[in-house]
């Protein structure tokens, strides 16, 4: 029907076009030499139509009812716009860079023991401040007169001056060196996995706010222990010594501590736990790693160390202590803990002071000066989920045997006697100052989280792919055959368009043989 279809346009006076299409049809297949010989786009094109498995295009080719092929005309464009439309909804989330964020649990049987830093609410003892130049007369003579009654009489008004004084000017190295605690008069005891862990493993860490920290770095692992406990403990056992608090220095009794990865850096103001005295507090911990994506995706923190893992409140305040150094000409040494070589003199005097106060202001509240310093989070981030749980401590019926303990533990600390220590160290004193400190990982599993890209490139082409099809009924060979009408194209208008030697035949004048004509129930001459 489609042979006697094309002979009759032929006769009809169509010859030029319907012949070249005959020609195609009992030529050589689509990938034959009929196809490439011809070339004309205006017959590959009519072929590709009537043979593409793009349903709308091969009905508008192929029906002789003009309505029809009207019809299926408006719903291809129907369809394309469709297509373009969600195509470009597809591409511009593709663009936007959006992520997703994926939470695994990885199974693991042993952890490494995080650093811990605990600090005194109330760093500085107050038997230091007499005779000092942050002391008053009053508070001189007090002290002269050595009673308790005496120092307890003292005046609030003077222990305000006291506080202002300290704020104002703070202790130099060599004050502070006498007026915060020691290591072992806060944590007098502790160990982990049942080892002893002397006072002196503790690093000493300066602080604006509670004067001396102390950090501690295990390299101790935690396994599991045995099927009534999951894994190792640390220990600490802590003395906060009410009775050396200075008043309205601090507004309440107890410690701070900070659970932190290897190379996190000490900043206890904004991060730690506050542990009350009086209570044996357990802390349960299970790590967890972040690892967030780079540019375009995210903006975690690619820079050098010790920029690259500092968290953003790590890196706002080593910015502040850049910043107070550039302003003023001296450091801040109460900045101790921020991973950042000083590269100028300690701030001593009143005008350094003042300096690093107005420094500081401007840091935390003019927008001029913190767009210089960005602080994006790090690519990779290592933490510590920590569950806090509490009960009474020391318990009545062991309050006795616990003290005799912490004596004992201050007596080989101080090389003195234990019976020198019995009347300070009293029931009443070890009640209200000491307290215990449980460490451990609850799970020895820790949780990944990581960010990944929301559509990557094989979700954007399968998404468009799956469009194509709802709407316009296309697939990949419908591109593949779109892609070989240009190139067949192309290669016609190359090869009418190429210049011939003198003598040999043009591309026009070539004619490619036919398929058996016999075969095909057509004679040659009729063709």
């Amino acid at each position: 029907h489609r042979m006697r279809s094309h002979a009759l346009r032929a006769d009809c006076g169509r010859d030029s076009l319907g012949a070249d299409v005959l020609q195609h049809k009992f030529g050589d297949p689509w990938y034959g030499s009929g196809r490439m010989g011809d070339g004309d786009p205006r017959r590959l094109m009519i072929a590709m139509a009537e043979d593409t498995s793009a349903h709308a295009v091969k009905r508008v080719a192929q029906y002789a009812h003009s309505a029809r092929r009207i019809v299926w005309f408006l719903l291809f464009l129907a369809g394309l716009g469709g297509f373009l439309w969600t195509a470009i909804v597809l591409m511009q989330d593709f663009l936007a860079f959006p992520t997703t964020t994926e939470v695994t649990m990885v199974s693991s049987s042993s952890q490494v023991f995080p650093d811990v830093t605990v600090c005194n609410l109330n760093g500085i003892k107050r038997s230091s401040i007499f005779n000092t130049r942050f002391s008053t007369p009053a508070i001189d003579a007090a002290y002269v007169n050595g009673t308790d009654a005496a120092i307890a009489a003292i005046d609030a008004a003077e222990w305000m001056t006291v506080v202002s004084n300290l704020a104002s000017l703070p202790p130099t190295e060599t004050e502070r060196s006498r007026m915060c605690l020691d290591s072992y008069e806060l944590v007098y005891a502790a160990e982990i996995a049942g080892v002893d862990i002397p006072s002196a493993a503790f690093q000493r860490v300066l602080n604006k706010e509670y004067c001396h920290c102390y950090r501690y770095s295990p390299s101790a692992v935690a396994r599991r222990t045995g099927a009534s406990r999951l894994s190792d403990v640390m220990t600490l056992y802590v003395n906060v010594a009410q009775n050396d608090y200075i008043p309205y220095y601090a507004s309440s009794a107890g410690v701070k501590v900070m659970i932190q990865s290897k190379t996190g850096l000490t900043g206890p103001e904004q991060q730690g736990l506050g542990i009350p005295v009086g209570f044996e507090t357990w802390l349960g911990l299970r790590r967890v790693i972040i690892k967030r994506m780079t540019a375009p995706y995210g903006d975690c923190n690619t820079g050098v160390e010790p920029w690259a893992s500092m968290t953003s409140i790590e890196c706002k305040t080593a910015s502040l202590f850049l910043y107070i150094q550039s302003q003023c000409g001296c450091y801040d040494p109460f900045y101790g803990g921020v991973g950042i070589a000083a590269t100028t003199a300690e701030c001593s005097s009143q005008a350094d002071w003042n300096c690093v106060a107005t420094a500081t202001t401007d840091f935390l509240y003019d927008p001029e000066v913190m767009p210089d310093f960005s602080c994006p989070s790090p690519c990779t981030q290592e933490l510590y989920n920590v569950r806090q749980s509490m009960a009474v401590y020391p318990p009545s019926a062991q309050a006795a045997y616990d003290r005799a303990d912490a004596i004992k533990a201050y007596a080989t600390a101080l090389n003195v006697s234990k019976a020198s220590l019995e009347s300070f160290i009293t029931a009443d004193y070890y009640q209200a100052n000491f307290l215990k400190i449980f460490i451990y990982f609850e799970d020895l599993d820790y949780e990944a989280i990581t960010q990944k890209e929301a559509v990557s490139a094989a979700q954007l082409l399968s998404n468009m792919g799956g469009n194509a099809g709802l709407f316009m009924g296309f697939s990949l060979l419908t591109f593949i055959e779109v892609f070989e009408y240009i190139v067949v194209a192309l290669l016609w208008w190359r090869a009418r368009h190429r210049v011939h030697p003198a003598g040999s035949p043009s591309t026009a004048a070539l004619h490619l043989p036919v398929r058996d004509s016999v075969r095909d129930g057509v004679t040659q001459s009729s063709l």
